[in-house]
């Protein structure tokens, strides 16, 4: 976290932001992140303070802080609005992922938890809708990263590919899944 500035955006909460940014910042620190200010960067609809959340989440040495601990819940309401903007939105900032690593950071998520089974099946299903979502709606160069930076890297795994085998049968979704299933064959 050291070294970086916000140069490029600035938050909807500069006070929210600047206090994840203190507790970021101070990797080296014992104190610990209270979990309600983490819960309030997760509940903000600015794409940088959720940036610098996932950061933190994602950073075992600040996440091990956070007290109490977060749940799955929480994790999974700060990925599945932040990463899809990230893929979707194409302004460069340091504090949020470009479209691929967005994707490669969603794709290790949805295997995290395909990883866990049934249990996690709403989240999976969140996500499978999530990335239709996302082809449908989004132009070539979404496209290009639903099926190159997240789709290809899922269906290497034929129980994953069933899942999204209703795919083949949606006028749209068809192209994202007969592309994917191509890369990997």
């Amino acid at each position: 976290m050291k070294g970086r500035s916000l140069t490029d955006t600035t938050p909807e909460d500069p006070g929210l932001f600047n206090l994840l940014l203190r507790y970021a910042e101070a990797s080296e620190s014992a104190e610990s992140i209270p979990a309600e200010v983490v819960k309030r960067g997760i509940a903000s609809s600015d794409i940088v303070t959720n940036g610098l959340v996932f950061e933190i989440l994602h950073s075992p040495a600040l996440y091990q802080r956070i007290a109490p601990p977060l749940t799955l819940d929480d994790f999974q309401i700060l990925h599945i609005k932040y990463l899809p903007r990230c893929m979707k939105e194409r302004r460069d900032s340091e504090w949020r992922l470009s479209p691929y690593l967005a994707a490669h950071a969603l794709a290790r998520w949805f295997l995290h938890l395909w990883r866990d089974g049934q249990e996690h099946l709403k989240f999976l299903t969140d996500w499978k809708d999530a990335l239709g979502q996302l082809f449908i709606e989004g132009g070539s160069e979404v496209r290009d990263c639903v099926v190159c930076g997240v789709l290809e890297h899922l269906f290497g795994n034929q129980t994953i590919r069933d899942f999204f085998s209703d795919w083949k049968n949606h006028p749209v979704l068809h192209d994202a899944y007969s592309d994917a299933v191509g890369m990997v064959s």
